[in-house]
């Protein structure tokens, strides 16, 4: 018997060993996949800084592939991808309708009111709506035998515009029926976004956050910095622009981008580009993004997940 007790003892204490094991460690969790993670940077923007841009609106589609959207205000969007299919919106997003338009592949936008607007893809693609994006007209192709796809396109107004490739930049005084290609200046190795904000004044980033400034059409450039770090460069671009540069004046302007880590950042100058100044930007996934004129309204579309988000800029 005495045998039987101790035998049973030293079960009970090995049981409750074990159940104390079970308890105090820590359950194994699954490792999650981090799509966007957040650079260890003593730079970078706590998340508990308040930004000054807020979603506005989503809005879904899903009829068919698309790659760039761009809203120019809180009614008038424009989607367009593959296949010269361009989808227009004048609510908001709620309903999307199919253009009259045929061409290759369009991936680049610029509204220059919230009537007319200008596109370009591969093959040379230039196309003008002046029903905002009901209808397009055809334009004569800029250099069709060019490998490269033109992303970005930027229109002062109805006769003077810039179109460009990541490595190629186009300018046009007649509407886009001629171009004339520019030099682009030396150090600049891989355009990551345009903005013609006058006539005559014209601003290029590239994608290691190199600033090029012209007052003379492209004669001459003026290089500055966005003083970005490694971490922070701008991503290397795809199929559309995952960058842009705004400038509402000589002083004023906003460079949007996802950087290296998958992050959007923000970087704002009233100086004419000499200093910029960090600004908060709420988490987004990756995707294609187009600022309007007025640096208000920031469209970012994913078309993985067949959703396109609206963010408006806020003073706080």
């Amino acid at each position: 018997m005495p045998l039987i007790k101790a035998l049973f003892s030293v079960i009970i204490i090995y049981t409750l060993l074990l159940t104390g094991c079970s308890v105090n460690e820590a359950p194994t969790k699954p490792t999650d996949k981090i799509a966007n993670p957040v650079p260890s940077d003593s730079s970078t923007i706590s998340s508990e800084t308040e930004s000054p841009w807020e979603i506005a609106f989503k809005s879904t589609f899903d009829e068919s592939t698309f790659t760039l959207a761009g809203f120019e205000d809180d009614s008038t969007g424009i989607l367009m991808g593959h296949h010269g299919a361009i989808h227009y919106t004048k609510d908001g997003g709620k309903t999307w309708s199919k253009a009259a338009n045929e061409a290759h592949h369009v991936i680049g936008l610029d509204f220059v009111d919230d009537k007319s607007v200008y596109c370009c893809g591969d093959q040379g693609t230039i196309r003008y709506s002046n029903d905002a994006g009901a209808s397009w007209t055809k334009l004569p192709e800029y250099d069709p035998l060019d490998q490269d796809p033109y992303i970005f396109t930027s229109f002062v107004n109805h006769k003077s515009g810039w179109v460009a490739s990541t490595s190629k930049l186009g300018s046009t005084s007649d509407g886009g029926n001629t171009w004339t290609t520019l030099k682009l200046p030396e150090s600049c190795k891989k355009i990551a976004s345009i903005n013609l904000s006058t006539e005559s004044i014209g601003y290029i980033l590239d994608t290691s956050g190199n600033l090029y400034i012209t007052n003379d059409s492209g004669i001459n450039w003026t290089q500055k910095s966005l003083n970005l770090k490694d971490t922070e460069k701008i991503n290397g671009l795809a199929a559309a622009q995952v960058a842009v540069i705004r400038f509402a004046d000589e002083n004023n302007g906003l460079a949007i981008f996802y950087n290296k880590d998958g992050q959007l950042k923000a970087l704002r100058t009233a100086d004419g580009g000499n200093s910029w100044k960090n600004e908060a930007m709420p988490e987004m996934k990756s995707g294609y993004i187009y600022l309007n004129r007025n640096l208000q309204t920031l469209t970012i579309a994913n078309s993985l997940d067949g959703e396109i988000t609206v963010l408006k800029h806020t003073v706080k």
